[in-house]
């Protein structure tokens, strides 16, 4: 451009060559969106901003096309055949990178509701245990009182037949005792 200015070459390539230029930053400012867009979308998990960025590559395409139009030469034709691969390349793997990220996506909306049935049943089996605990307990309290009522019944019938046999052991010892007095009152009496 420089050379095409001081030789004051042709005013038509001079502006051909000055349009080039301008379609060639466009595709830099472009290019520079989209990894902006990509390494954004990702560091704050933003799809939207993300897809934003794929959707400017219609426009690098379209840059690189319009250049290409008015482009004979066989070393700048390369170059745009190298900077499209380059587009493309970049352009496949944000739409793996999207893809990988919508099927974490899914997957985790997956684990999430696993989560929550999880959690139901988790709930299921906390109420099924207190209410077999509270089952249990009921059952430990009934046996409980019976287990009171028998102690109590089997004191009073040990304190019963143990008054029963210290009476008729009395009995066995007083009565001779008794006849044993009688019968020296009588001897001494007579």
């Amino acid at each position: 451009m420089i050379r095409a200015l001081r030789n004051n070459g042709p005013r038509e390539e001079t502006e051909d060559r000055l349009n080039k230029i301008t379609l060639a930053n466009k595709i830099i400012d472009e290019g520079n969106a989209v990894r902006l867009a990509n390494y954004m979308g990702q560091a704050t998990r933003d799809v939207v901003r993300f897809e934003e960025g794929l959707k400017r590559f219609d426009e690098i395409a379209s840059l690189v096309g319009a250049i290409r139009a008015d482009t004979v030469r066989k070393v700048n034709l390369d170059q745009l055949d190298a900077v499209q691969k380059a587009a493309g390349e970049y352009k496949t793997a944000m739409e793996a990178t999207l893809a990988n990220w919508r099927e974490l996506d899914e997957i985790n909306a997956r684990r999430v509701e696993t989560g929550r049935v999880i959690l139901a049943l988790a709930d299921q089996v906390v109420h099924a245990a207190e209410t077999q605990s509270m089952r249990i307990t009921d059952r430990a309290v009934s046996s409980l009182g019976s287990t009171i009522l028998v102690i109590l019944i089997a004191t009073v019938v040990a304190v019963l037949l143990g008054s029963a046999v210290a009476f008729l052991m009395t009995r066995s010892l007083v009565v001779p005792l008794k006849r044993v007095a009688e019968l020296a009152a009588r001897a001494r009496d007579g």
